[in-house]
């Protein structure tokens, strides 16, 4: 038997009923905050970020929302770590395990609904990305596309200082 269950006191995180718990909280705690933030975001309309979440009908599964288990679970077979954020593939859906990934916190700002995604030759991809794929520095490569208004074929495949930034 649990501490918790021995001394009479409930479960925390509410995925359990009282007097029962599985002890994950206190042995994960960064994961379990990562899951409270993540329900607040989507269901508190008093949290600062529901209007870019709930307020826009991104929600939580069930299976995740009623079990911190079940999400801890999910988290560790799919590579969390201390360090790391929850990201959504498509940032038009929910929470699940077939919509989310762990990351970098660094990478996080390029899946947003404002991130610059340029499609090439049947690739879609961040434009910082392609600015490493191709060798040229973010900043011209964002300032071709739009502040010269250059066409992205032409913004991807001529190489930096070859011609001027002409229309």
């Amino acid at each position: 038997m649990s501490d918790a269950i021995n001394k009479g006191k409930e479960s925390h995180c509410g995925c359990s009923p009282s007097l029962k718990t599985h002890g994950l909280t206190s042995r994960n705690k960064n994961l379990y905050w990562v899951w409270a933030a993540m329900i607040q975001r989507c269901e508190n309309p008093e949290n600062k970020d529901y209007q870019a979440y709930g307020g826009r009908g991104v929600a939580v599964c069930k299976e995740w929302r009623n079990s911190f288990k079940s999400f801890h679970d999910w988290a560790k077979a799919s590579g969390y770590k201390k360090g790391l954020t929850i990201e959504r593939v498509d940032v038009n859906k929910g929470y699940s395990d077939e919509n989310c990934v762990w990351i970098i916190n660094e990478r996080q700002s390029l899946n947003c609904r404002r991130s610059a995604i340029i499609t090439w030759n049947g690739k879609s991809q961040h434009i910082s990305d392609w600015a490493d794929d191709l060798g040229i520095k973010y900043k011209t490569l964002r300032g071709r596309i739009f502040d010269y208004g250059w066409s992205i074929e032409r913004a991807l495949t001529e190489k930096p200082g070859s011609r001027s930034n002409a229309k």
